[in-house]
């Protein structure tokens, strides 16, 4: 019985690991991806105009 206590708070604590991770990251995506867009957008303007 204890022996799937401690499993069940192995997997809760992976998932709280992995929910930071998530966190952590979601700044560094919300940085990048409007640069991203940005840039994206100005290559596609940029060959347009040249075409």
């Amino acid at each position: 019985m204890k022996l799937k206590k401690k499993k069940q708070n192995k997997r809760k604590k992976e998932i709280a690991e992995t929910a930071f991770d998530v966190l952590v990251e979601v700044p560094e995506l919300l940085y990048y991806v409007p640069r991203l867009l940005w840039i994206g957008c100005k290559t596609v303007l940029k060959a347009i105009s040249h075409a």
